[in-house]
């Protein structure tokens, strides 16, 4: 018998679920998490090497921030370089 890991895309389309939240890890590329959370999010900070998107989180005031960095990781250069997930934070908005 074979596992297979399911992903949850697509439960929560308008925010990111508290189980999408703690599914994206480290490392992921910010495709790979828009495509867990289901959602584009938006830019709300930029800095040197990377930039910060928000998620509206389900639920009552929830906020989803996410902090990518640019990575050479020998894929390719400029704007087709990958932006991997370096901090992830919920915050309640009271």
């Amino acid at each position: 018998m074979v596992g297979i890991q399911a992903w949850a895309f697509a439960d929560s389309p308008a925010c990111v679920s508290r189980a999408e939240y703690h599914q994206v890890q480290h490392g992921w590329t910010r495709r790979h998490v828009q495509r867990v959370f289901d959602v584009e999010g938006r830019k709300v900070d930029g800095f040197a090497g990377g930039f910060t998107k928000a998620y509206r989180g389900c639920g009552s005031g929830w906020r989803v921030y996410v902090s990518y960095v640019g990575t050479d990781d020998g894929c390719c250069d400029g704007p087709q370089a990958p932006f991997r997930l370096a901090e992830k934070r919920r915050v309640h908005r009271g």
